[in-house]
């Protein structure tokens, strides 16, 4: 089901549409717009919203997509597609231009990472930059839209030939202008063009003294542009260069048309996705600009839309506007006229239009909720047509028969002063068969009425819910904002003397009202106001509430990233201690190496006293880190922990006084108990992940699980340090007391950059140049903590 265009012009979805032009970047965005329609089925919905998302964050957090200078160039696709005709050199240029856009958003979409941007990169994926199309033009093209020498050799070689024979000619016609006996015939001493031929101005009667061929002459007759008769063959020449020349570049032209004909599919297809991006980033920056919500969407029926603005009012009183869901799917809205019970209507009706379009909603974004309606139906505003010969009540049934036949229970169904237009009696009655028969159906409905009976029948009947809208009989002023669980009344007399009606017509009215009315509609009214002071205490309250859920979600959030800020510092703070460290150990080795000039034993004693230094600065580095970790909440089996010398995470198998065994990567190792810190991954282990665990909390992983030494010889100095450390790490794991390195000697860079890592490595107790049955200075034994 689909919503009608009535409802869509009702609702007023065109001008929306107007707004948000104002957000596009060029003539596509707004021709996407044009073409917009709300979504025909749920998961469409759910796509729009997906990408409008992207785009806002792409929009809040990384400045949007960068279009550039982009235009429309759906009439070049057409001239050349339809048409059959040949683009012209600028319209080529164009072509170009828009294919660098095409590139640009190609190259930036591709660049985002992770989850947050799927669908963008998808729709940056499908674009075509279309590279030998855009080279080709660029090479034939210049800036200016002339066409390059450099688009064919032949190209090239007329052109030169031009150069030279437009030089020849104009030396030998300057021959004349400087001899002195030409001067008396000579009007002005320049060489210019006619009939695409150089030629020079000469008085009338040169005749006698030049010899040549007059190609044209002056108005007055005074004047005769004459081609000496030595320069025809010259300018015959330049004649013949000239048609190769055009030749040539229609030949280039043609060639360069029939290369964007064959690429006029993909052209097409990257208009119709910048298009579409375009659209979208309007969203996103109508979202930013005017506070909007992209509600997630929802299979649920109804909406929760507290603080919802109508966007085409210049300040508009935000309204709280609940269907469905823990309120009833049906709600009967009365109240005084010009109290903004249609504005009401049209607010909740343009919400859901925009949000099946994929648009945002304008309301907060707090405890907001947005079930799927297939359609929107709407009888709002006078119905009268002139050329249909129907009065303004006529117009309302047909409409409502309208909706009648083809509303289903997922849709909306908005009507406005239910029953008017005729006898009171006849329309209350109506009213009331209308509602039912939608009630039956289970639609969603939003109607207002002033009908007495249709206030009756809400009150007494289940699924329907009231609500009225405030008006201030102070200030005899409307308030605009929506009152649940009350009716109210049309305070037509209230409204009548605020405009100005005379006082002797109201105090008539208020007597007449008075004896028509018995004492228990007085006790009602009565009733009802007293209600109404309850409902704007109530509605006052869950305003606060709301206002404090969102400062306290606010803070939260900024708590969050304070928290993550702060272990960001510690790590960059951790690093730079370790590279500051190794830094001195590359400087003291040098400095050790100097010594070896003076004795052993000094030497030993040098290199003792470093290592000695270099294990208290990383011992206060890592307590420095591990100052701001947290302890576990306990030590017990199955409690998920940080193991620090491994940093790593871990689940407990068993303790033992203050040594625990604890699981880690499929091995158990031991450590001590203040080893063991709060896991950096808080999030609590599934059943599953458990009884996983379980299968393997027996498991000791004995030492032989891991070779007793690591070939590095041949490799990369990076890459054997990444082998290194992951077999260090896996060899503490296996608890092997001692293992070897076999790193050669070479030119000794791998050697000195394996003992630098273990010297500053943690898990390596103390380590010594291997014996000659263990591989001699070609090998390093490590003995692990």
């Amino acid at each position: 089901m689909t919503t009608t265009n009535h409802a869509l012009a009702v609702l007023e979805y065109a001008r929306l549409k107007e707004l948000l032009k104002e957000f596009t970047v060029s003539s596509l965005g707004k021709r996407e717009l044009d073409r917009l329609e709300p979504a025909h089925s749920y998961l469409d919905v759910r796509s729009r919203h997906a990408i409008s998302l992207e785009f806002y964050l792409l929009n809040r957090d990384h400045g949007g997509i960068p279009f550039g200078p982009l235009y429309d160039p759906l009439w070049l696709w057409e001239k050349i597609g339809q048409k059959g005709e040949l683009l012209e050199p600028g319209e080529l240029l164009q072509v170009a231009r828009f294919l660098l856009v095409v590139k640009g958003v190609k190259g930036f979409l591709a660049e985002l990472a992770g989850a947050t941007f799927v669908r963008s990169r998808e729709m940056g994926g499908d674009l075509h930059p279309c590279a030998d199309l855009k080279s080709r033009i660029e090479l034939c093209i210049e800036e200016g839209g002339q066409i390059s020498d450099s688009a064919s050799p032949n190209l090239k070689r007329i052109r030169r030939e031009l150069r030279t024979a437009r030089s020849r000619v104009k030396k030998q016609m300057e021959r004349y202008l400087s001899d002195a006996q030409y001067k008396d015939i000579i009007i002005d001493p320049i060489i210019t063009i006619r009939r695409d031929r150089y030629v020079i101005p000469l008085r009338s009667n040169f005749k006698g003294k030049i010899d040549g061929i007059v190609q044209d002459h002056s108005a007055s007759g005074g004047t005769f542009f004459v081609e000496p008769k030595e320069s025809v063959e010259l300018n015959n020449r330049l004649a013949e260069l000239q048609a190769g020349e055009r030749e040539e570049e229609y030949r280039i032209i043609r060639e360069l048309g029939e290369l964007v004909q064959s690429r006029l599919r993909a052209l097409q297809e990257n208009t119709a996705l910048l298009a579409r991006m375009d659209m979208y980033t309007a969203f996103a920056r109508y979202a930013i600009r005017y506070h909007g919500t992209f509600l997630e969407p929802s299979q649920h029926k109804g909406c929760c839309l507290p603080r919802l603005r109508h966007p085409l009012l210049k300040n508009p009183v935000p309204v709280d506007a609940y269907l469905g869901g823990e309120h009833p799917s049906m709600l009967l809205i009365t109240g005084p006229n010009t109290g903004g019970k249609t504005i009401a209507l049209k607010s909740l009706g343009l919400a859901v239009l925009s949000h099946n379009s994929g648009m945002p909603v304008l309301c907060s974004e707090v405890e907001s909720f947005m079930g799927y309606f297939d359609s929107v139906f709407a009888d709002i505003g006078d119905e009268q047509s002139i050329e249909q010969n129907l009065s303004t009540f006529s117009g309302h049934i047909v409409n409502i028969a309208h909706v009648a036949g083809n509303a289903t229970e997922r849709s909306l169904v908005l009507l406005d002063e239910l029953g008017s237009g005729t006898d009171p009696e006849e329309g209350g009655a109506l009213a009331v068969g209308i509602l039912e028969y939608f009630r039956q159906r289970k639609c969603s409905v939003v109607a207002t009425t002033h009908h007495n009976a249709v206030k009756r029948y809400a009150f007494t009947t289940g699924g329907i819910g009231n609500a009225c809208m405030e008006f201030d009989l102070q200030t005899l002023q409307p308030t605009y904002r929506i009152l649940y669980g009350y009716q109210g009344e049309s305070s037509a007399l209230a409204i009548a003397q605020r405009h100005g009606l005379p006082g002797e017509i109201l105090e008539t009215s208020r007597n007449f009202l008075e004896s028509q009315s018995g004492e228990e509609a007085k006790t009602i009214a009565a009733l009802e106001r007293k209600l109404e002071k309850f409902a704007r205490r109530s509605d006052q309250f869950e305003r606060e509430s709301r206002e404090l859920k969102e400062k306290l979600r606010t803070v939260t959030l900024q708590q969050q990233n304070l928290d993550s800020e702060a272990q960001h510092i510690l790590q960059q703070a951790t690093m730079q201690a370790r590279d500051i460290l190794r830094q001195a150990r590359r400087e003291a080795d040098g400095y050790i190496k100097k010594l070896k000039d003076t004795s052993v034993r000094q030497h030993a004693e040098a290199q003792a006293e470093f290592n000695q230094l270099s294990r208290q600065v990383y011992a206060e580095a890592d307590r420095m880190e591990r100052s701001h970790l947290e302890k576990p909440l306990s030590l017990e089996p199955g409690q998920r922990v940080f193991v620090a010398k491994l940093q790593r995470d871990g689940t407990i198998v068993s303790r033992s006084g203050k040594s625990v065994q604890v699981e880690v990567g499929g091995m158990t190792i031991k450590s001590r108990a203040d080893e063991l810190f709060a896991p950096r991954d808080t999030q609590s282990p599934t059943p599953a992940a458990s009884e996983g665990r379980k299968s393997v909390s027996n498991y000791q992983a004995p030492a032989t699980s891991v070779k007793p030494e690591l070939l590095l010889v041949g490799k990369r100095v990076e890459e054997a340090l990444d082998e290194l450390e992951k077999y260090i790490s896996s060899a503490a794991v296996a608890e092997r007391e001692s293992v070897r390195i076999v790193h050669g000697l070479g030119s000794g860079r791998l050697k000195r950059a394996v003992r630098e890592y273990l010297q500053q490595s943690p898990l390596v107790k103390e380590l010594r140049d291997g014996e000659a049955f263990e591989g001699g200075l070609g090998a390093t034994v490590v003995q692990l903590t």
